[in-house]
């Protein structure tokens, strides 16, 4: 037992309310329990300044009426805090969170029960995740991936200019549009997306196959000239990926302010091979071979890891700690709601949508507690720690991505304890799941029908 369990308990009798929530029931002696009071008051007594006593001399029921509130909070927190350690203590009883310690009514002459409400983690056996396979494409990247990333290069690149003809594929357009459905704004149907509402000032690509935006916008900007003005109708297909525009049709105002014309540099130039930091065309192939080779690499990467992730949620299912679950669910929603107020989403839209919004955090909020208890699990049969140097490099990662000096970082977390133990944990977690997927069997999808039809076009 731990130092600060100085009680004789009589005993500790456990409930069970649920797979993952258990009750305490923490029994002491009234006789212990009055023995603690008299520590407490003379713990008062020896530091209490009591005009006409002397330190530590003042009767025991001038402490207690001059301190009584003060008294009794310590006294409180004396057997809660034992109640507390005499739980930790219980063999086989693998603790996910306390919830909450009652002492109850606690008088001097008479025994004292404390309950102590608890998650536990739930029994389950731990998948054979020696097992796991993997299926990720070849390292080796197809010709147009190289090719896309030289062109992604040129028009990094390009020169940009101004040309007062019509607008032709291919041509950035400064526009803008204002959408209506049925003399309805469109912007009133998704005011947390107004990339298809309502643009003061944007760009397009005349023409684009793949372009982000309205497909009526990006063709309909063809053949227009800087001042031109017209209208546009656009209709959203039944399956389009937000549901309140699905189905729907809507008539763009639409205006052209600026039209450039984009002039790729050639790829045997000087000026682009010493921009790109080679000598030769054959040079800039090989850094682009590498490039796509190393991009492939991470893609796979992150694959074999979502796939083991996956693998790992659906082998075996057990109840989660309520608790835990509900703070992961309400940390979920909130930063939704969060990330849709900075996108200009209204209270009002927000409280529409608040019941499907839930569901989503409560979704999120399962798997991430359900993910944390079993990478928990395995770095503990694994016997995986976080020393002290990986856990410094991604503080100073953090520091790096956020502009901030690693140092100073360090210092603030150093005085947060939680944000330090939730970064520990997410290390510890990280460091488990690329164990797992270095274990995994990874087998490579084969690609030669794919390549064929590459040679083939």
């Amino acid at each position: 037992s731990s130092e600060r369990n100085i009680l004789f308990i009589v005993k500790v009798e456990i409930k069970n309310t649920s797979d993952t929530r258990k009750v305490a029931t923490v029994s002491f002696a009234a006789d212990e329990v009055a023995k603690e009071e008299k520590e407490v008051l003379q713990l008062f007594a020896k530091h209490a300044k009591i005009p006409g006593f002397r330190p530590g001399k003042a009767p025991d029921q001038v402490i207690r009426t001059r301190f009584a509130d003060k008294i009794k909070e310590e006294w409180r927190n004396r057997l809660s805090l034992a109640a507390r350690d005499a739980v930790l203590d219980q063999d086989g009883l693998r603790i996910h969170q306390l919830l909450k310690i009652d002492p109850g009514e606690i008088l001097a002459e008479a025994p004292v029960e404390v309950v102590v409400t608890l998650d536990v983690e739930p029994g389950f056996e731990l998948p054979e995740y020696e097992n796991f396979e993997v299926e990720v494409p070849s390292d080796e990247p197809e010709k147009k991936e190289i090719e896309d990333l030289l062109e992604s290069w040129r028009v990094q690149r390009a020169n940009f200019t101004v040309v007062d003809r019509p607008v032709e594929k291919g041509d950035y357009v400064k526009c803008s549009y204002d959408g209506v459905i049925d003399n309805q704004p469109v912007s009133e149907f998704v005011p947390d997306k107004p990339i298809y509402g309502k643009q003061a000032n944007t760009w397009e690509e005349a023409g684009a196959e793949n372009g982000v935006g309205i497909p009526a916008i990006i063709e309909g900007v063809l053949e227009m000239k800087a001042g031109d003005k017209k209208s546009c109708e656009a209709e959203f297909p039944a399956d389009f990926e937000d549901t309140r525009l699905a189905g729907k049709k809507a008539v763009y105002e639409l205006e052209v302010h600026e039209v450039r014309h984009k002039e790729l540099p050639e790829m045997d130039s000087e000026a682009f091979l010493k921009s790109m930091e080679v000598e030769s065309v054959d040079a800039l192939r090989e850094k682009a071979q590498r490039d796509a080779t190393a991009q492939r690499q991470r893609a796979n990467e992150t694959a074999k890891r979502r796939q083991v992730r996956e693998q790992l949620l659906n082998a075996v299912d057990f109840e989660l700690p309520q608790a835990d679950l509900e703070t992961e669910t309400q940390e979920i929603f909130r930063a939704m709601v969060d990330d849709n107020l900075r996108r200009g989403v209204g209270q009002e839209d927000l409280e529409k949508h608040r019941d499907e919004m839930y569901e989503r955090a409560g979704e999120g909020g399962r798997e991430t507690v359900k993910l944390r208890i079993m990478l928990g699990r395995v770095a503990q049969k694994e016997e995986l720690e976080v020393n002290k140097e990986e856990l410094t490099q991604v503080i100073a990662t953090q520091a790096m991505m956020s502009g901030v000096d690693p140092q100073e970082h360090f210092k603030e977390l150093q005085q947060d304890k939680g944000r330090m133990a939730h970064l520990h944990q997410q290390v510890l977690f990280d460091k488990t799941l690329a164990l797992l997927t270095q274990k995994a069997s990874v087998s490579t999808k084969d690609n030669n029908e794919e390549k064929d039809q590459d040679d083939d076009v």
